[in-house]
């Protein structure tokens, strides 16, 4: 007889693990001064490289907008019905109206709302960041990032 192997506490362990990652990307998160939560979708299936390739570009024409570095956070999720999407932080974008960029996304629907740090958008965007699918990426220009404070 073959002993059987008990996954059941390694299993809650690793589950207590991967909530407490997402926690601590979270609070890193939260210590900048973001000022806008974006989620991005696309209306045509398509593959990470060229949803982030869109979403590079998409950042890049924010902050010729802006005229000043612009910062963000972005990662990739799967919806539940197979639709992928992008959350996303940005900073540096205070004088530019997030209706006008929504509508500048031309890939399919945008929704950008003014951040506010009391409604969690730093955890949300985590949620599913210690997935082995999930793809994440922060903006190149470290000098750019604006601590609370």
């Amino acid at each position: 007889m073959t002993k059987r192997r008990d996954f059941g506490p390694r299993l809650a362990q690793q589950q207590r693990m991967s909530r407490a990652l997402a926690r601590e990307y979270g609070r890193f998160l939260s210590e900048f001064e973001w000022d806008w939560f974006l989620t991005l979708t696309f209306e045509e299936i398509s593959s990470l490289l060229t949803a982030r390739s869109a979403f590079r570009r998409y950042a890049s024409s924010i902050e010729r907008a802006a005229g000043t570095r612009v910062y963000w956070f972005r990662v990739d999720e799967i919806g539940v019905f197979g639709r992928l999407h992008q959350h996303s932080l940005m900073g540096n974008v205070t004088f530019l109206d997030h209706a006008v960029w929504e509508r500048r996304w031309d890939r399919g629907h945008a929704r950008i709302a003014p951040y506010d740090p009391h409604l969690g958008a730093a955890f949300y965007v985590t949620k599913f960041i210690e997935s082995p699918v999930c793809e994440y990426e922060l903006s190149d220009d470290a000098t750019a990032f604006q601590r609370k404070g």
